[in-house]
């Protein structure tokens, strides 16, 4: 991640270090594998290798591409920038569908998304609560629901606090009004998530299994394995009709989401109550778009209908499967379902 007004230094190490021998100095074109024109600009001396003055001068050019990511609305979105003075030299190989857009560098693809970030298991506001009401209750030992200010800063997270939740100023603090501060403080965390985005970097190696899910459900639908022979087409570069290991692209997937990591609610202090860890995979979300009887006759929820899951005739079917692809889609549920309601 280049971050504007950063020093390029740690930019142009691990480009030596990716790109170059053991202890590189430079680097060629043909060891960066960049472009005639792009290698040119940044070669200002024009000794045909780029140094570390060069090199640094990578990330300061105009962004060879530009996205537009929508999140938070209902439809999470990416889209291309275009201009027509400054066109995009990595337009044409940005592959977009109703499932994602894929950016192809043959032997890196990189899935660039946007929706809800991948679920977390953690330790909710209740759970915070009864945790520390425990704690509440242990430094209680008088048991007269309230604590003076030495008792209550050997809580764990509330050391030098005391002032700020002792609401009334009356020198103690009682179990509600830990309870208020812990409340209006989460309240204060949900509402600076809800102003932030996350950006989610992940290396899927080099599997078969995420080039074909287009939907990344986890699963492959029929309309994915039909799929299948077009995208493992785009792999065999030297059209042998074989597909090697070496053909295989690294798969790397960049994800913006709404919201902090593992969307949990907690105060910065009193983050340590908190296990987050990776929740295990959850059944697919069922979609809510499309009439109702698609939806239902939708049984295994891949998003189409097929011959065997549609309840009614071979010829209704063939009406509504415009494409005669054996399956009936959101879209063309749709239309067929406007049609029948202008009748």
């Amino acid at each position: 991640m280049i971050i504007s007004g950063e020093s390029s230094d740690k930019l142009v190490k691990e480009l030596l270090s990716r790109y170059g021998k053991t202890n590189a100095k430079t680097l060629s074109r043909k060891e960066l594998g960049l472009d005639e024109a792009t290698f040119k600009a940044l070669d200002t001396n024009g000794d045909g290798v780029l140094d570390a003055e060069e090199l640094a001068g990578f990330a300061k050019r105009d962004a060879d591409l530009e996205l537009s990511v929508r999140v938070g609305r209902q439809r999470d979105k990416v889209d291309l920038i275009t201009s027509k003075d400054k066109p995009s030299p990595l337009a044409d190989i940005l592959r977009t569908s109703k499932e994602g857009t894929v950016l192809d560098l043959g032997t890196t693809w990189i899935d660039l998304t946007a929706g809800p970030p991948a679920p977390y298991a953690t330790v909710g506001p209740q759970q915070v609560r009864q945790n520390y009401k425990g704690l509440f209750e242990t430094a209680d030992k008088a048991g007269k629901g309230q604590l003076d200010r030495t008792a209550f800063e050997e809580i764990q997270g509330f050391r030098g606090m005391f002032k700020i939740v002792d609401r009334d100023s009356d020198g103690k603090v009682t179990e509600r009004e830990m309870f208020d501060f812990l409340d209006q403080i989460q309240s204060y965390q949900t509402r600076a998530k809800a102003s932030c985005v996350l950006l989610t970097y992940g290396d899927q190696g080099s599997g078969l299994f995420d080039l074909l899910d287009g939907n990344r459900d986890g699963r492959l639908s029929i309309r994915e394995m039909r799929q299948a022979t077009k995208i493992l087409e785009i792999l065999s570069h030297n059209s042998d009709g074989e597909i090697r290991r070496s053909e295989l692209p690294k798969f790397m997937r960049l994800q913006a989401s709404l919201g902090g990591i593992g969307n949990t609610q907690l105060p910065p202090r009193f983050a340590n109550m908190a296990r987050v860890v990776r929740a295990p995979p959850q059944p697919p979300v069922r979609s809510t778009a499309g009439p109702m009887w698609f939806r239902k006759m939708d049984r295994n929820g891949d998003g189409d209908v097929s011959r065997r899951e549609f309840i009614g005739t071979d010829e209704e079917f063939a009406a509504i499967d415009t494409d005669g692809d054996g399956l009936i889609s959101l879209e063309e549920a749709e239309k067929y379902d406007a049609k029948m309601r202008k009748k």
